[in-house]
């Protein structure tokens, strides 16, 4: 095929095409004025214009690992076990930590150092009395619901059922060898320092007393007669009130009493449990009576 020759376009002279681009020069295509130049800049290697990236930072040390101790809410300071002082071993170095060794006593000099350290000791055992006094109170639920546990199982019955719901404590004793059953409800209505030391510790006690009745149908409906009447309402301390269970052909007398746990635990945490037995006994012996008279 014949040889096509090209066409001739117009364009910079060759000098333009060749001479180098100004470096830094800003130039978006042939033919434009480049920018003015920047000052030369001298590097090591012409090749290199990139800085090399300045090696990463050391890693921190981890954080030493938190101790495990127990904070105490009511601390001001730091404690001995909680500065470390208890786990340094230098501590055995000092004069006089040496086995054996006998350790300066302290001996009051003066008048005044008697009096100060009296003064001191009396800080210290109000400091203690406050706090067994709280712990007492906010602990002698606990106790006391034990104690009543304990007292019914001295008493032939065995616990059936435990539940609380934050407020109320609900126990459930049956007698193996007639089957009756006795309802316990135990509330404190003084759980705090100082409501106790104005009325002392008292508790809301509901005791009932129930048996297995044959004519549960109609004791069921004059108990909804009674119930409609509404003479009587089932939560009045001091009064008996019947009721029934459907479930289990049970009726219970009940009566909402409010007990003095100070007659019972002592502030050294002893439990008069004689007291305490003869008193749940009265109340069933009562409720029992009042549930037979009605419905023998």
């Amino acid at each position: 095929a014949p040889h096509v020759a090209a066409p001739h376009v117009a364009g910079p002279p060759p000098a333009a095409l060749s001479a180098p681009e100004p470096l830094g020069g800003t130039v978006a295509s042939i033919g434009h004025t480049p920018s003015s130049v920047p000052p030369a800049v001298e590097v090591a290697d012409s090749t290199t214009w990139i800085a090399p990236e300045p090696p990463p930072p050391a890693a921190a040390p981890p954080p030493p690992e938190p101790r495990s101790v127990t904070p105490d809410a009511d601390a001001l300071v730091p404690t001995d076990t909680e500065l470390g002082f208890l786990d340094d071993p230098s501590i055995l170095d000092e004069p006089g930590a040496a086995e054996g060794a006998d350790l300066p006593t302290y001996v009051a000099e003066t008048p005044e150092d008697d009096r100060m350290d009296a003064i001191f000791d009396d800080l210290m055992q109000a400091t203690w009395d406050y706090r067994e006094a709280h712990e007492f109170a906010s602990c002698i639920d606990e106790v006391f619901l034990g104690a009543v546990i304990t007292a019914a199982l001295d008493a032939g019955r065995v616990l059936t059922d435990l539940t609380s719901d934050g407020t109320h404590h609900f126990l459930r004793f049956v007698a193996p060898d007639d089957g009756s059953r006795v309802l316990l409800r135990l509330t404190h209505l003084t759980g705090n320092l100082t409501t106790s030391r104005v009325q002392g510790h008292m508790a809301s006690v509901v005791v009932g007393y129930g048996e297995r009745m044959a004519r549960f149908a109609e004791i069921w409906a004059a108990l909804g007669e009674e119930r409609g009447s509404g003479l009587v309402p089932r939560d009045t301390p001091g009064a008996m009130v019947i009721d029934g269970d459907v479930a289990s052909q049970y009726v219970y007398a009940q009566v909402r009493l409010f007990l003095r746990i100070d007659d019972y635990v002592q502030r050294d945490w002893t439990i008069d449990y004689h007291r305490l037995s003869e008193h749940i006994a009265a109340c069933v012996r009562a409720l029992r009576i009042h549930l037979v008279g009605r419905f023998g």
